[in-house]
């Protein structure tokens, strides 16, 4: 007994001192699940300069107009925040992921598409945002629980420390980035290269392959939901 305790610790496979033998790049769903993460997170502070300039130059918004339509993308984040994790659970992970990557990509395109064509109010971009600050959402709160579906439990610490190192860069060089497209080919066009990354990461996401978690289905979204607030309340009183 006590050589088999040994022998599964130092197992290549079932390590839990960390052993340089696991490697991340060897699981392919969660390097392809890195990669689409990634693109996201650039089109995602692309889309911050982007936006502002496309309210101001393209549709001569004024100072409050930007507001309306910064706090357009953030009101589902206030609205929806304490359910999104409930609504989520009574899906499949990868699902959320893809629908919404690809939702996001098609909203921008078709943001790109009146900006060209003149059609495009801030109502409509208040109302597109709306969407897009939903899909945002629920996209977010599957983002963290899909990875233990994708690498082992000793890799998780690792996993999650390559996720924030991404973000991290994507959100210091993105707005830079966001400059130099919405200088060079326009707000509208920068837009539309965000879309284009939505729809890759879409794409990346829609090949993981993932051991789904077995979980029971979940009962009514309003009960539950209900609890999620009540046990919220109770926290903070």
């Amino acid at each position: 007994m006590k050589k088999f305790e040994v022998d599964w610790i130092n197992s290549p496979t079932i390590n839990l001192r960390g052993d340089p033998q696991i490697k991340l790049r060897e699981h392919k769903s969660f390097v392809r699940f890195w990669t689409a993460s990634t693109t996201s997170n650039f089109g995602t502070y692309i889309t911050t300069i982007a936006l502002q300039v496309l309210v101001v130059v393209n549709m001569g918004g004024s100072a409050v107009d930007v507001g309306w339509v910064s706090a357009s993308r953030w009101f589902p984040y206030v609205l929806l925040g304490l359910i999104a994790g409930v609504f989520v659970d009574r899906f499949h992970l990868k699902t959320v992921l893809v629908v919404t990557d690809m939702g996001r990509g098609i909203i921008f395109a078709f943001i790109c598409l009146l900006a060209v064509t003149g059609v495009l109010s801030i109502g409509w971009l208040m109302i597109l945002l709306l969407l897009f600050g939903a899909m945002s959402l629920f996209n977010d709160a599957a983002h963290q629980s899909f990875v233990p579906q994708l690498v082992p439990r000793p890799l998780l610490t690792r996993a999650y420390a390559r996720l924030e190192q991404s973000a991290a860069v994507a959100e210091t060089s993105g707005p830079a980035i966001g400059g130099g497209l919405v200088l060079w080919i326009g707000a509208p066009f920068a837009l539309l290269i965000d879309a284009v990354s939505y729809l890759i990461s879409g794409v990346l996401m829609a090949t993981v392959k993932h051991q789904p978690s077995d979980k029971v289905k979940p009962g009514p979204l309003g009960k539950q939901s209900r609890k999620v607030c009540n046990g919220s309340i109770n926290t903070n009183t």
